[in-house]
């Protein structure tokens, strides 16, 4: 395994050239090479995905109260989805895969977080 701080496209090419050339060299085979990211700063990142889920379930909330003519209360009950603990954060790849939303397609340079919340508003009468 190879880490790289701050990697860019060309040097992670001339990497894995430079890996399979060695390879070949050597008179071996490489069966598979993948190149995965994480970040630093797990933390922020999960922060904002917090922020996010909870602005998303009010949007959608608030949509559901429209539709049915009720007026939500201001104080919801959070909880984290009991599957979070499966699916990893900060691009992870050591953690179950639940539904392949962990993982960013081929050698896109992202790191993905994400955060399934239960969010329930009770309804004012």
């Amino acid at each position: 395994m190879v880490k790289l701080e701050n990697p860019t496209a060309p040097s992670l090419d001339r990497l894995l050239k430079a890996a399979k050339t060695t390879a070949e060299d050597q008179n071996l085979g490489v069966l598979q090479s993948q190149v995965s990211y994480s970040t630093s700063n797990c933390q922020a990142l999960e922060q904002q995905a917090y922020e996010k889920a909870i602005q998303d379930a009010g949007w959608r909330a608030e949509a559901i109260a429209k539709a049915t003519r009720q007026t939500l209360s201001s104080t919801p009950s959070v909880a984290e989805a009991f599957y979070n603990s499966l699916t990893g954060s900060c691009g992870d790849s050591n953690v179950f895969d639940l539904f392949g939303a962990g993982k960013a397609g081929g050698d896109r340079p992202e790191v993905t977080v994400r955060k399934d919340l239960m969010v329930t508003y009770p309804v004012v009468r």
